[in-house]
């Protein structure tokens, strides 16, 4: 038999006159009879009887709560409603009965879905028609629910009214929550707002705080930064949406026709400026920063208040960005000047915190490197030449040893002086220069020009690093003895021949397998110092190093000879040189005698 609505159910009259007798309905209709592009609110029904949820679904037909339409999940058990859960299925209401395969398998379900993440913000309702099993007031003491209903009590029209509040409560806290993580988000980048990108993040989590703003889901938004001289120069900053592939290009390239108009209008103008969805707003800020929107809905005034404050602390933050970019520049320039690596050892974070007087006590090895007759290379060239040729060998030295620790105080016309902390390689950055200088004077060959030479002199021992000069002049370097001394090891490599010659305490610092290649060349008095160093010559980097390490014993015998100023010292060194012709060292010997 066919009937309408009306004459199936009363609105005003009991639902479920008591648990052994709910109203019976000959046939269902189908609810939702204009279909809404909105996601439904989905609702569980959970009852033992089967026609409790028929009625159910004839109450509720045909509901529509603020425009969306619901969509109901009937279980005819606690464990049916879990399975339905547990497949992932999410609930805006809960409908439970109370006493179904067990007498508070209900209560029991409650306390299942309030333990789920999933249904944290799910609005959950008892329903039973056995009150007595499970007392109102204790239920709601004892159990996490937002209503309780005994089946006699409830018409159509209050479970109508039942459902549009739960589900709008539910609307509400997802609102909130969406909030919440987006407001920690914010919270979590502002903490990150002075690292690398660390305002990206944060403007990230203000767009996703504007869609929250917004009366409708927005297709995109996005900031973007530029020249108000030049409207269509402003580039993306950041963008949600389809917009997102567009960051870091200029809105000219993106837009076309009206929109691109509306852009142009809202940065000359410096107000809102909208054509149908498409929105932008420009603000007085420098940077100047705009904001561009596709939502269809109207924006309240309200809305366009909070916008207005949100794109004000992206402005603040993209000035915060700016000045921090600035200042990271300023800093990397200043460092090409004084060396962030000698800064530190001061105890200093950066060179903002340098103050004149500051010093520390170190223990360092230090390098001293100078191009052997440099000034002869040059002088037949052109100052700017000379000039050119110096840079490309500092540039192409440097990196070396600032690739085993080292770093450069200071450069010395032709030359450098390096300090090396206790954690650097300094025997690996005397080889790396080598390799350097070769493929330097490799490049210098093919083009017919002469190699250059370069001499190395180290030591180690105490020095003071600080801060030297006047207030208004500052230079940060190393000075002691032991910078002394490594300058005038240095000057020897010219009378020995040697490209590396370093003094006892730096030889200490050396691995084993860096000792392997070193030898002897004497006790030597060292100008303005008392008593005689002893001097080392480093040979690893040579291209013999094999052939010096063989005949190493019979180079330091003519050392020890040449220190005694034996009398038959020059036919030994001849003797040497039949068996290395190429050794300059043994070469000086013979007018060296008794001064070493």
């Amino acid at each position: 038999m066919s009937r309408t609505k009306s004459e199936e159910l009363d609105l005003d009259a009991p639902l479920f006159a008591d648990e052994d007798s709910p109203l019976l309905l000959e046939e269902e209709e189908e609810a939702g009879e204009n279909i809404s592009p909105r996601e439904p609110f989905r609702i569980l029904v959970v009852d033992d009887d089967p026609e409790v949820i028929a009625v159910t679904r004839m109450a509720l037909a045909d509901l529509k709560v603020d425009g969306t339409p619901i969509e109901i999940v009937a279980a005819t058990s606690s464990a049916e409603a879990r399975a339905a859960v547990q497949r992932g299925l999410s609930f805006g209401l809960a409908i439970l009965d109370v006493v179904m395969e067990r007498p508070e398998a209900g209560l029991e379900l409650a306390r299942f879905l309030r333990n789920l993440p999933a249904c944290a913000c799910s609005r959950v309702v008892l329903r039973t028609g056995q009150p007595g099993v499970a007392p109102e007031e204790e239920v709601l003491r004892a159990y996490d629910i937002n209503d309780y209903w005994p089946k006699t009590e409830l018409t159509a029209h209050r479970m109508r009214t039942l459902v549009t509040g739960q589900l709008r409560s539910y609307r509400d806290l997802l609102v909130i929550e969406r909030q919440r993580r987006d407001l920690l988000r914010v919270i979590e980048a502002t903490e990150s707002l002075f690292r690398p990108d660390g305002s990206r993040d944060l403007i990230d989590a203000i767009l996703g705080q504007l869609a929250n703003l917004l009366p409708s889901p927005a297709t995109a938004l996005a900031f973007l930064q530029g020249n108000i001289e030049h409207p269509s120069s402003f580039r993306l900053l950041a963008a949600t949406g389809p917009w997102r592939e567009w960051v870091g290009r200029e809105v000219g390239d993106m837009l076309q026709g009206g929109q691109l108009s509306t852009f142009r209008n809202a940065v000359e103008s410096g107000r809102l400026s909208r054509q149908g969805a498409f929105s932008c707003f420009v603000f007085q800020s420098e940077p100047r920063i705009a904001l561009m929107l596709d939502c269809a809905a109207d924006i309240s005034v309200w809305g366009e208040h909070a916008i207005e404050l949100f794109c004000r602390n992206a402005s603040s933050i993209f000035q915060n960005d700016s000045l921090l970019q600035e200042r990271e520049g300023l800093l990397r320039a200043v460092e090409r000047f004084v060396p962030s690596t000698l800064v530190k050892l001061l105890g200093v974070s950066d060179v903002r915190g340098l103050q004149r007087g500051d010093h520390v006590s170190l223990e360092l090895a230090v390098m001293f490197a100078d191009l052997h007759g440099f000034t002869t290379t040059v002088e037949k060239m052109s100052p700017e030449a000379a000039f050119d040729l110096l840079e490309a060998t500092l540039d192409a030295l440097t990196p070396a040893v600032e690739s085993h620790g080292g770093v450069i105080d200071k450069y010395l016309g032709d030359g450098f002086m390096a300090l090396f902390p206790a954690e650097s390689e300094p025997a690996a950055a005397v080889v790396a220069v080598h390799t350097a200088l070769d493929e330097l004077n490799a490049r210098r060959i093919s083009t017919g020009k002469e190699p250059l030479r370069l001499g190395i002199g180290m030591h180690n021992g105490p020095v003071v690093l600080g801060a030297l000069g006047h207030a208004s002049r500052l230079e940060l370097t190393a000075i002691s003895d032991t910078v002394n001394v490594a300058a005038r090891v240095e000057r020897l490599t010219r009378t020995f021949g040697c490209s590396v010659l370093a003094t006892d305490a730096a030889i200490r610092r050396l691995s084993e397998q860096e000792r392997r290649y070193i030898r002897h060349v004497g006790m030597i008095s060292l100008k303005g110092r008392q008593g005689r160093t002893p001097v080392y010559h480093l040979y690893s980097a040579h291209p013999q190093a094999e052939a010096m390490l063989m005949h190493r014993d019979s180079f330091e015998a003519l050392i020890a000879a040449a220190a005694r100023n034996d009398a038959d010292l020059a036919v030994r060194v001849d003797a040497y040189l039949e068996g290395m012709p190429d050794d300059p060292a043994a070469t000086f010997l013979l007018g060296l005698g008794g001064r070493l």
